[in-house]
């Protein structure tokens, strides 16, 4: 479940032919280790668009607008907007902290392992949303782009976050639970008389192309 290239990325290797064998070794196991031990929790709900504008989105039930001008162009044609919420729980850094008594390497490893496979349980998050309401845009969370980490807090009491999954946020906006995330993703028109080739994979974002996207300077997904 966990990528463990992506692991490698966030340890600031970018090739995996330069890892060493110890640190892949590690990598593997602790990677092997978390995915045993841990497991995502995750809650999310529709929101219906109740405004657009250039400077932000305004969601019936989210007691503040999302306000930024490159998640008003995300989500620009959508009329439904899921707001969803992932945890791996305190246990995880639980974890972490005893691998980093062992050992410095060992918790640095163990964290981006960690952080690694909280974005799986994002994406099966993310698709069982998908085989709901159909095609989506990409998953875009606060802190991106213009769009404040401040909105989390709306976001988490909509949710019922606290209650649900145990999460909350810090006064210094930080998600707690450590390894969670918070996440915004519109529910795209459907296009008729268009159809894909079952063997095409297609954008996360359900764009054609990354240069139909109005993101497509700052997306961390572009292929």
């Amino acid at each position: 479940m966990i990528d463990r290239d992506e692991v490698l990325r966030y340890l600031g290797v970018r090739d995996k032919a330069q890892a060493d064998p110890q640190t892949l070794a590690e990598v593997e196991a602790l990677s092997s280790e978390l995915e045993a031990k841990l497991s995502g929790r995750w809650i999310y709900n529709p929101f219906p668009v109740e405004k657009h504008t250039p400077d932000g989105v305004w969601l019936q039930g989210l007691s503040e607008p999302l306000m930024g001008k490159d998640i008003a162009k995300l989500l620009a044609p959508c009329d439904t907007v899921y707001l969803m919420a992932c945890t791996l729980g305190p246990q995880a850094e639980r974890l972490i902290t005893l691998k980093s008594h062992l050992s410095p390497t060992a918790g640095l490893i163990a964290d981006a392992c960690a952080s690694a496979l909280t974005e799986a349980w994002c994406d099966k998050c993310e698709a069982e949303i998908r085989s709901r309401a159909g095609n989506l845009t990409f998953r875009y969370s606060p802190g991106y782009g213009d769009l404040s980490l401040k909105i989390q807090k709306p976001i988490l009491e909509a949710l019922v976050a606290h209650k649900r999954i145990g999460l909350s946020l810090s006064d210094s906006y930080l998600l707690t639970p450590r390894k969670s995330v918070v996440a915004i993703l519109g529910v795209l028109p459907e296009v008729k008389g268009l159809e894909q080739e079952p063997s095409a994979k297609p954008h996360r974002c359900g764009l054609e192309s990354c240069d139909l996207c109005p993101l497509k300077e700052t997306c961390t997904r572009r292929r």
